[in-house]
This record gives structure tokens, sequence and C-alpha cells, in this order.
């Protein structure tokens, strides 16, 4: 319980700008994954006529 009020005191003690610079970072993080799935999945429908999207398979790499 006490790890757990640390947490709420420090959420509530954070400035606006720097949960706006989170929320960026979290941001570009999730675009970037996003990225990275789409070029993979376009590997794995070239290299091997077949992706699975949650496990992206690829074939004689």
């Amino acid at each position: 319980m006490e790890a757990e009020d640390q947490e709420i005191i420090k959420s509530i003690n954070e400035t606006h700008a720097q949960k706006a610079a989170k929320r960026r970072k979290l941001s570009e993080e999730a675009q970037e994954a996003e990225d990275l799935r789409k070029r993979l999945e376009v590997r794995c429908r070239n290299r091997c006529r077949r992706c699975c999207v949650v496990g992206i398979v690829v074939e004689d790499v």
C-alpha cells in the first residue's frame, strides 16, 4: 500500500509539462512500434507469402 501511495503522490506532483512530455514520448514510441510492425508484415508477405499479424512468422530468413 505504501508504494501505491507514493505513486499517487508522485503523479500529483508532476507538472503539466512533464505529463505532456511523457505523453509525447509514449506516442512516439507507439508510432515507432507500429511502423516496425508494418515493415515486418510487408517483409513477411514478400518473403514467405504468409503473415501472422500477432506472431509475424518469417520463413527462410
